[in-house]
């Protein structure tokens, strides 16, 4: 769904993970979301809106290790429970309890889908993507994190 919502670069940076080809979608230009970034359009299935939540719910409740399970192994790999905990907390941290989320998007190429959220939370939001490949996690972005 574009409904105008449009994130803003911070300070903050980045947090990205991918697996081959997951670069490719949704417009990056290398790993992550542009400073200037717009959610696609599109509206993920239902599915793929409760993996996405589910993910979210859990590194909010910092239960990194469930947030995990999902992941395709070449994504465990690379991002275990222990760092998923630092970078959420160095990120998002201080962005308060999970709220809701605002808005969707979703872009498919070749057998990816790659589902956009607008994360809100009590003190701010975040541009998030979770890469998936069938029901697995294979990419994870953080952008644009925005206190208010």
């Amino acid at each position: 769904m574009n409904d105008g919502t449009q994130t803003t670069l911070t300070r903050r940076g980045v947090l990205a993970v991918s697996v081959a080809g997951a670069t490719a979608l949704a417009g990056c230009s290398g790993l992550g979301l542009g400073g200037d970034f717009e959610f696609p359009d599109g509206d993920p299935s239902d599915a793929q809106k409760q993996t996405t939540r589910t993910f979210v719910t859990r590194v909010h409740d910092g239960e990194y290790e469930a947030a995990s399970e999902p992941f395709t192994e070449e994504l465990a790999g690379s991002l275990p429970p222990d760092r998923i905990e630092s970078v959420w907390a160095e990120n998002v941290g201080d962005l308060g309890a999970y709220e809701r989320i605002g808005a969707w998007g979703i872009e498919s190429r070749d057998g990816n889908d790659a589902v956009f959220a607008r994360v809100e939370c009590a003190n701010g939001h975040y541009a998030l993507q979770l890469t998936l490949a069938g029901e697995r996690i294979g990419g994870v972005f953080i952008r644009n994190v925005a206190p208010e």
